[in-house]
């Protein structure tokens, strides 16, 4: 939040102290026969304020554009008899593995890893190609544990396998991926292996309309990769993890997120024409002792309605459509891009993937509190996971498929 510093609010330490002093002052404005006036949660104006409508119209117009495409597709897609295709059809995409240390997993990094793994701001991106089938017998050998790792991540029965697409080089032979490092131009060879989609699980008592599913999988790096501080050791089990869509599923997503996106943005955007420097609220120069009280509580006010209103957005967002920027949002060319949609089994609607999410399986010995602490013992510890990066996913389109 930008503050500007006419109002002497530059830093969040400032913003208590403007609260706690608020709350003090409150007695001495009731007492002076001022009328105080407390809102609903999430409610847009506050008594006696002047807050300038003009920008406030122009994000709620955003807001009603495009939830009136979205009842609008959700209707034509309903309506329209359209050439499926199978349900079991095979889809080919194009994966994207970012290596990076996550800061939020960056206790478990070192914990696990190593104290250096993923400093100084280093990435390995490794791409490749997959062909996805609702074919259940993956044809890959691995060893028992890894097996069981595997099972134990789906989290139920295999709905289908994932193929890694074979490249070739005249010298090298055949390979899966490859990327750059300080010596050149590496090969990488990697194992696939069984795919699960899970229905939404509720975050209360039932799920969200448009709720994400959640795709998981395993690849087998079989090569070591390795790039500045990161490193992969071979034969290093991957688990990927992340949201999807299927295109009503995406729609219905955004119509549920929208209020809630509609309040995180509107609350903000009033706060910010509040503090304006040339616009907002003129209480708040501090010409009289009591119009400055009144102007700090209603700001005070408004922190807590954003507050409130970005609470209630996090604890939804992450399983709904991504909606960073309403003003650059456009549902009906995101709906129709070939390069977000493709065809995943399981399903005649296309299918699309969000937040992507790479755990790597690695040895400890703590069994007693890893996470796959069934498969270890006492005398050789067990198995453990932690984030190593995130993962993208595109589509890949045959002329046929066109």
């Amino acid at each position: 939040m930008h503050i500007t510093s006419k109002y002497h609010l530059s830093n969040v330490t400032t913003m208590k102290t403007l609260i706690h002093m608020v709350s003090l002052s409150l007695c001495a404005v009731s007492m002076i026969g001022s009328t105080l006036y407390c809102p609903n949660a999430l409610a847009f104006s506050i008594r006696g304020v002047k807050v300038p409508s003009q920008r406030i119209s122009v994000v709620t117009g955003y807001y009603q554009q495009t939830s009136s495409r979205v009842e609008s597709f959700l209707q034509s897609s309903r309506d329209e008899d359209t050439e499926f295709l199978s349900p079991w059809s095979p889809g080919k995409w194009k994966i994207t593995l970012q290596f990076k240390r996550d800061e939020d997993a960056s206790n478990e990094i070192t914990k696990l890893l190593g104290d250096d793994w993923g400093t100084n701001s280093a990435q390995l991106v490794l791409p490749l190609e997959i062909i996805v089938t609702a074919d259940v017998s993956s044809g890959q050998r691995i060893d028992t544990k890894k097996a069981n790792i595997q099972s134990s991540w789906l989290g139920g029965k295999p709905t289908g396998s994932i193929e890694c697409i074979s490249q070739t080089t005249c010298d090298q032979g055949e390979y899966h991926a490859a990327y750059i490092n300080d010596k050149g131009q590496q090969l990488v060879n990697i194992s696939c292996g069984q795919w699960r989609i899970e229905p939404p699980i509720p975050l209360t008592s039932k799920p969200l309309s448009g709720q994400a599913s959640t795709l998981r999988f395993s690849l087998d790096i079989q090569t070591p990769i390795r790039r500045n501080t990161i490193y992969v050791p071979e034969n290093t089990l991957l688990l990927l993890q992340c949201n999807t869509f299927r295109e009503d599923q995406y729609a219905e997503g955004v119509k549920t997120l929208l209020p809630y996106q509609y309040v995180k943005d509107t609350t903000q955007q009033m706060l910010n024409e509040q503090l304006d420097h040339e616009s907002g609220d003129r209480r708040l120069d501090g010409k009289d002792l009591l119009p400055l009280l009144e102007g700090y509580k209603d700001v005070a006010e408004l922190v807590l309605k954003r507050d409130e209103g970005y609470k209630k957005w996090k604890e939804v967002e992450s399983v709904l459509p991504r909606v960073e920027f309403m003003k650059e949002y456009d549902i009906d060319k995101i709906l129709d891009d070939d390069e977000r949609w493709g065809i995943w089994p399981g399903d005649t609607d296309l299918l699309t993937i969000e937040r992507g999410v790479i755990l790597a399986v690695t040895e400890t010995k703590d069994a007693k509190t890893s996470a796959f602490s069934w498969l270890g013992n006492r005398d050789d510890g067990g198995f453990d996971s932690v984030v190593v990066g995130s993962w993208t996913a595109l589509p890949i389109w045959d002329s046929d498929d066109q």
